[in-house]
């Protein structure tokens, strides 16, 4: 029996309610530096935007790294920065003697000549190399790892050409006003890599005169004495060489960048707040709190992406916007000093000591796409058409270039008697159309699939219509019980039929007023008003701040 109207209720929340409730919850992370790949790949492996014709959800290469974070944010001309640098890196220029200096600055031996390069993003400052013979930063010296006998390939002398002497030499000579200089680990050294680049893979107008050749890191290889690890800066490789190899430097200071912080939240994901990344905690095909149940499964490149859209389409473990992880997002994943997995087999249990596949093609060879293997933490390239395994992620540096920025709701009245609500969506880009679909359930009951809310049900009421940029929807709820709790569930989609936003949820009480310029208390005497899921505008605050919809 449906209950009168006069229990009928409006539910809504402003947006700038809800921003401020999402700024005092959101939880720093240190900063991940994205991939440097602005662009996406065509069915034919041509670089080509990242439309929704070649990226989007129901394209054939669906949700590439070009569409997500640091980099499309840059695209899309969204991003700040302190300083500069092509895509979402952001550097500044130090020099001789640790000040700042201006982006035209041009390097020298002078005390005010540029000499060193801040990562705005990271925090840590690398030397820049010269190409002065005579210098001891010359571009073209190498050196053995450690204090293994050196080659005579530097400016140190005799025998003098390896890690430990350059190290000592370089803090002696107090570079940009420092002597703290060291060698970096493989992950500080990967943060600078730029795949959207090769010959080399670096912004060259920030780190000019690089090598196309490897670099060594700090940390040895674990597995094999003897080796240690090394990047390449001809196209991003990470690997192991034996310490007398003879290789390029390019030292660092600054705090080290954190090791992961991995939490498992009971629902398949593991959330690391270090980055505010969500992981699935098992690869796809396998399944269970152990990740026991199942194997893991291989897919081509272009199955890889869309295993995304399909657990976006399942809403696993309450989300729907999974993701391939960019290369360096999975890099994040390996535990160095482990191997066979090179991952915390505890939080990621049953991982295969395999190749796992990224989201990031490889600018020269674009029939490629970079993968890391899970052996031992090996970055390299893998052919498109082969067959590698899987794991999701979400969070992080979420930006979508081709999602809408925001979507709120906002009261349109309220009565005794009326009931109703309006959603603006604001579109960015501009242009977007969209159809807007909600529902409204019991609390008592689950959250709806997408496939659910879409079909409008089942729940108590449900509605959909067209929306826009600059438009808005409105709706009426009837059939509410005063004192019973609900939820209003809201999503909308776009004509090719993706999720233009995360599903919103917001809980209320029949029978109670929303209060309109605020948020109340979560007090069961009141409205309970939480919006969650602010999509590219807050998912990174919200990311490791617990489940969305929670």
């Amino acid at each position: 029996m449906q209950p009168s109207a006069s229990r009928r209720r409006v539910f809504a929340v402003p947006l700038s309610a809800l921003v401020l409730f999402f700024m005092s919850v959101s939880v720093a992370h240190a900063a991940l530096n994205d991939s440097g790949q602005t662009q996406c790949y065509d069915t034919a492996d041509a670089a080509a935007a990242c439309t929704d014709a070649v990226t989007g959800d129901t394209a054939a290469h669906p949700r590439q790294d070009g569409r997500f974070g640091r980099d499309a944010q840059a695209t899309a001309g969204a991003l700040a920065k302190t300083g500069g640098g092509e895509a979402g890196f952001d550097f500044t220029k130090i020099s001789n003697a640790g000040n700042v200096l201006p982006a035209a600055a041009a390097p020298g031996a002078n005390p005010g000549d540029w000499a060193c390069t801040q990562d705005n993003i990271t925090g840590l400052v690398w030397e820049i190399k010269s190409d002065d013979i005579a210098s001891l930063r010359y571009k073209d010296a190498t050196y053995t790892w450690g204090n293994a006998a050196g080659s005579n390939n530097c400016s140190l002398g005799a025998g003098q050409c390896n890690t430990d002497a350059y190290v000592a030499a370089v803090n002696a000579a107090g570079l940009c006003g420092h002597n703290d200089w060291r060698l970096p680990s493989r992950r500080e050294l990967l943060s600078i890599v730029h795949y959207g680049r090769s010959f080399p893979a670096i912004d060259p107008a920030w780190f000019p005169d690089t090598i196309d050749s490897r670099h060594w890191s700090g940390e040895a290889y674990t597995a094999v004495p003897g080796f240690s690890w090394v990047t390449g800066f001809a196209t991003g490789t990470v690997d192991t060489t034996n310490k007398n190899a003879d290789e390029g430097v390019r030292l660092v200071r600054g705090p080290a960048m954190p090791v992961a912080a991995f939490v498992d939240n009971g629902d398949g994901t593991v959330s690391d707040s270090v980055t505010g990344l969500m992981w699935m905690k098992c690869s796809r095909g396998q399944s269970g709190a152990n990740c026991a149940v199942g194997s893991a499964t291989e897919f081509s490149w272009a199955g890889a992406l869309g295993q995304a859209v399909a657990a976006n389409e399942a809403n696993e473990s309450g989300y729907n916007d999974w993701r391939l992880p960019g290369a360096k997002e999975l890099e994040s994943l390996i535990d160095a000093t482990r191997s066979g997995p090179a991952i915390d087999t505890v939080l990621f249990p049953n991982t295969s000591p395999d190749q796992y596949w990224s989201s990031t093609t490889h600018p020269f060879s674009p029939v490629i796409a970079w993968l890391v293997f899970f052996l031992d933490g090996e970055i390299s390239g893998s052919g498109k058409i082969d067959a590698n395994q899987v794991r999701l992620v979400r969070g992080g540096q979420s930006f979508d270039r081709l999602l809408p920025a925001t979507m709120a709701l906002a009261q349109t009245g309220a009565s005794a008697t009326a009931s109703s609500f309006s959603a603006t969506l604001e579109t960015a880009p501009a242009g977007v159309s969209a159809t807007g679909y909600w529902l409204v359930r019991a609390a008592a009951d689950p959250a709806p699939t997408p496939a659910e809310l879409t079909a409008g049900g089942p729940g108590v009421a449900a509605g959909s219509g067209a929306t826009g940029s600059g438009q808005t929807q409105a709706f009426t709820a009837t059939g509410l019980t005063a004192g019973t709790q609900y939820v209003l569930y809201y999503a909308a989609r776009d004509a090719a039929n993706h999720n233009l936003n995360l599903i919103r949820k917001q809980a209320f009480k029949g029978g109670v007023m929303a209060a309109p310029a605020s948020i109340p208390a979560l007090d069961g005497a009141g409205l309970a008003a939480l919006a969650l899921a602010l999509g590219a505008l807050v998912a990174r605050r919200q990311s490791a701040c617990g489940r969305s919809g929670d």
